[in-house]
């Protein structure tokens, strides 16, 4: 049966799967100060451990990003790999 004859749409085009694809593109552009978007649709069985998850990734990226401006600032940020030639701490 096709999505319009009771069943559900295919997982790509869920609700919840399209709340994720607008709040992933909103994190991965560059630090913005929109707000996350507002899911409203109907509760998933995965929903809250998804978002949990979504929520510490995003924490720890904010606060790596902060960290790297503040290392760039002090001039203190080391551009390289170990091993590198030439390499200045």
């Amino acid at each position: 049966m096709a999505s319009g004859q009771g069943q559900p749409p295919p997982t790509s085009e869920t609700p919840f799967m399209l709340y994720l694809v607008a709040l992933l593109n909103l994190y991965e552009s560059a630090p913005s100060t929109t707000p996350p978007p507002v899911y409203n649709g109907p509760p998933s069985g995965c929903y809250e451990s998804v978002m949990r998850s979504i929520r510490n990734i995003a924490q720890r990226m904010y606060a790596a990003e902060e960290e790297l401006r503040n290392m760039e600032g002090q001039g203190t940020l080391w551009r390289g790999w170990a091993g590198d030639e030439g390499k200045t701490h």
